[in-house]
C-alpha cells in the first residue's frame, strides 16, 4: 500500500510489529556535479543505469513561462559526466515546443521520445541517430501527453494518454501495436513506465474529480 501525504512523516510515526524499523546499512558516491557553470535554465531530471553506466536526462534552455526546453542526455564514464551523444537529431533540435521528454537505455542503445506540441518524436541511438520512429498510430486523434518509454527484452514500448485513455505501444519493425485494452480510462495523470527486473511496470494517478487528492495505481 502506497500512501501519498502532505506533510514529512516522521521515523516515530513508521511501526511495524514488534517495534521499530531496524536500520539499513548503505554508502553513498558523489557522482558530481553536472554543467555547474552552465548559465542557462535546466528543469527536471531522469536517471537510468544500463549495467555499471549511469545516465542523467533533463531539460536545457528550459523556458518556465511557455514550459518548454531541449532534451539532454548525459552519461557518467565512471569519473566524469559527459554528452552521451553530439547532438539531437534534426526536427527534434529544431523544435522550440518540446513540453515532455523520457529516455531510457539497454545494451548501449539510447531509446529517446519527446513530444511537443504539434510533432511526436522516437528514436534510439547506437552511434548514429534512428528515423523517427514515431506514427499516427501513437498521436491518436487529438494532441497526446503524458509520454514514457521502456525496454523489454530489446523491444521498445511506449505509454501515452490519448485523450481520457491510457495505451501501451509496443513497436514492430515499422509500426506500433497496442498492447491489450485501455490501462485506464478518466481524469488521470503522471504516467510512468518502467522495466522492474525483467517485468514491465505502469503506473498512474487517478484524481478525483472536485478533490486534490489522487490514488497511485500500479500494473503490470
Amino acid at each position: 500500500q502506497y500512501t501519498k501525504e502532505s506533510s514529512v512523516i516522521n521515523g516515530n510515526d513508521i511501526t511495524e510489529p514488534g517495534g521499530g524499523g531496524g536500520t539499513v546499512e548503505y554508502n553513498v558516491t558523489d557522482y558530481g556535479e553536472i554543467n555547474s557553470a552552465a548559465t542557462n535554465a535546466k528543469d527536471g531530471t531522469i536517471m537510468c543505469s544500463d549495467g555499471s553506466t549511469v545516465y542523467l536526462g533533463y531539460f536545457d534552455n528550459y523556458s518556465a513561462f511557455a514550459e518548454t526546453g531541449k532534451p539532454v542526455i548525459m552519461k557518467n564514464d565512471g569519473a566524469n559526466w559527459q554528452n552521451a551523444f553530439s547532438s539531437l537529431p534534426s526536427d527534434l533540435d529544431s523544435d522550440n515546443t518540446i513540453e515532455e521528454f523520457d529516455f531510457t537505455v539497454a545494451s548501449n542503445v539510447i531509446y529517446l521520445a519527446a513530444l511537443g506540441s504539434e510533432d511526436l518524436y522516437v528514436y534510439k541511438y547506437n552511434g548514429a541517430w534512428s528515423q523517427n520512429l514515431s506514427t499516427s498510430e501513437l498521436w491518436g486523434t487529438s494532441k497526446p501527453n503524458y509520454l514514457n518509454i521502456a525496454v523489454l527484452n530489446n523491444e521498445l514500448y511506449l505509454t501515452i494518454k490519448q485523450g481520457n485513455d491510457i495505451k501501451v505501444f509496443k513497436y514492430g519493425v515499422t509500426d506500433w501495436t497496442q498492447i491489450g485494452g485501455n490501462v485506464a480510462t478518466g481524469f488521470n495523470t503522471n504516467t510512468k513506465l518502467k522495466n522492474l527486473d525483467g517485468k514491465l511496470y505502469i503506473w498512474y494517478e487517478a484524481n478525483t474529480s472536485g478533490s486534490s487528492l489522487t490514488t497511485l495505481h500500479i500494473k503490470h
